[in-house]
């Protein structure tokens, strides 16, 4: 804040040549200079301005340096996710591959037991008819 010199004296001899007396004009010279003061207590100097203006670019400075570093730390997030989650479709696959690999072991074990079965009641039924024909 800058002081803004009021000159008090001034002020009273200009009220005493307006017709206030002494004492008047010391009064009203009194509340002209704390109307002032007050005044220009609340007033921004241009000194003021420029050290807000510094504040505003340095918070800018800092905003962008900070946005800069959480986009990169996003991106190097997404990159280890993703590799994990390659990671894991890839177990995936790979389980799924072993139980094909399981289910084409189990069919053709069915495949055996049913031909197994097929040759068996084949033959029976050769049996059947051959000693049927024999007994005709």
């Amino acid at each position: 804040m800058v002081a803004v010199m009021f000159d008090t004296y001034a002020v009273i001899k200009r009220l005493q040549e307006s017709g206030f007396s002494e004492q008047q004009a010391e009064t009203m010279a009194g509340v002209l200079q704390d109307t002032q003061k007050t005044s220009s207590e609340h007033l921004a100097t241009k000194w003021d301005i420029q050290d807000l203006q510094r504040d505003i670019k340095e918070l800018e400075a800092n905003t962008k340096r900070d946005l800069k570093e959480l986009e990169t730390n996003l991106r190097q997030d997404m990159r280890e996710m993703e590799m994990t989650l390659h990671k894991e479709i890839d177990m995936v696959r790979k389980d799924i591959d072993m139980m094909r690999k399981d289910i084409d072991v189990k069919l053709a074990e069915l495949r055996t037991d049913l031909l197994k079965w097929t040759v068996g009641i084949l033959l029976a039924q050769a049996a059947v008819i051959a000693t049927l024909v024999k007994l005709l």
